[in-house]
């Protein structure tokens, strides 16, 4: 594990990458909805990390090369995060290659990390991609549900390790449990599989599909490529295909619970009970804390009149994620068949509030971490 001398948090915004396995809640393919942000996607991913001149003449006048490394990694840190300068801002579906996103001065981690890169190693500093991981979180990403993953940089100096990152703390939205170092290929198997989620959750499958196959033909031994392309075929119905993929995520990574979850009700749909339930028992944490899953269920208690469970269980729900406007309004069903009035106004009224707030969002700044990918 990576133990590094210092973080960077001078600018604080909260960045996630999608990165994650996919619940087919919700899904229809019929046609493109809700587009992420609009880029060129390069298909030769060795163009991900190419600076332009409009670049190199920015930096040149900001980022001396004869000084200390560290110098230089104060120096392009400010370039790119100081309002004045380069100015980057957080975007939740901003995932472009490095001209890209300098030339948008947004993006997401995945982003942010790419051009970070680039820069870097342009001023002949060693630079590699970090990825984090954290306890498990999710959120839609248009019309699929995704977990989410991290990714930061981290730069060697004369004095040491500096990680670069703009999160406030060292983990997405809590402690950082575990910080490698992982390969170029590996960081732009991410960059296509992220983009081929986002592609997914506007109803693009056709859109989606090259881009997941591309991610797992980059870096074969990337898990979650291979959970995102097998989300893709569960999603059209091809369980087939969809058990190949989740199969391959787990023999390049065992412990992959994304991959084991999606599995368990392929076996069980397929009669291999007992492999199900095993597969289910080691994951029963991991689905107590999606809140998707929960609220499935409670969706299910509400149908057949468990009203007492159900309210119980989108209790829990809303305290791992109390933004998401499904589980308010499930909520305020069940408080309302329940009789408990106090509780479905109270759940109304966050619903009204959040309605509000979708209608008349804020500006993206950086220092500020929009909810979403």
């Amino acid at each position: 594990m990576l133990h590094p001398t210092a973080f960077f948090r001078r600018k604080r915004a909260a960045l996630l990458g999608v990165l994650g396995v996919l619940s087919a809640a919700a899904y229809s393919l019929a046609g493109p909805e809700h587009a992420p942000a609009a880029a060129e996607v390069p298909a030769d991913w060795h163009e991900l990390l190419r600076l332009d001149d409009d670049a190199r003449r920015f930096f040149s006048s900001r980022v001396p090369r004869n000084t200390s490394e560290a110098e230089r990694v104060d120096a392009i840190v400010d370039a790119l995060l100081d309002p004045g300068e380069l100015g980057f801002t957080y975007r939740e579906d901003g995932t472009f290659a490095a001209r890209e996103t300098f030339r948008r001065r947004q993006g997401d981690c995945v982003a942010f990390s790419i051009l970070l890169v680039a820069v870097a190693r342009e001023y002949g500093l060693v630079a590699r991609f970090n990825e984090v991981r954290t306890e498990p979180q999710w959120d839609r990403v248009g019309q699929v549900v995704a977990e989410f993953r991290h990714l930061n940089v981290v730069v060697r100096t004369e004095t040491g390790n500096v990680m670069l990152d703009l999160l406030p703390t060292p983990g997405a939205g809590g402690a950082l449990t575990v910080a490698r170092p992982v390969s170029d290929a590996h960081a732009f198997a991410m960059f296509y599989s992220n983009i081929g989620v986002q592609r997914l959750g506007a109803r693009d499958p056709a859109g989606a599909q090259p881009l997941l196959e591309l991610a797992t033909q980059i870096a074969p031994g990337y898990a979650v490529g291979w959970v995102n392309l097998g989300s893709l075929h569960a999603l059209r119905g091809d369980t087939v295909a969809a058990r190949a993929c989740y199969e391959r995520a787990l023999r390049e990574e065992p412990r992959e619970l994304k991959a084991i979850a999606a599995l368990a009700p392929l076996y069980r749909a397929s009669g291999e009970t007992a492999r199900a339930e095993a597969l289910e028992r080691k994951t029963e944490r991991y689905r107590e804390r999606n809140p998707y899953y929960l609220a499935s269920l409670a969706r299910r208690e509400l149908a057949t009149g468990e009203l007492s469970a159900a309210e119980k269980r989108l209790r829990r729900a809303l305290a791992l994620k109390d933004d998401e406007p499904e589980f308010l309004e499930l909520a305020v069903a069940a408080a309302r068949r329940l009789g408990h009035e106090r509780d479905a106004e109270a759940w109304s009224a966050r619903l009204a509030q959040l309605r509000a707030e979708k209608r008349t969002p804020a500006p993206l700044q950086a220092g500020s971490a929009p909810v979403g990918p």
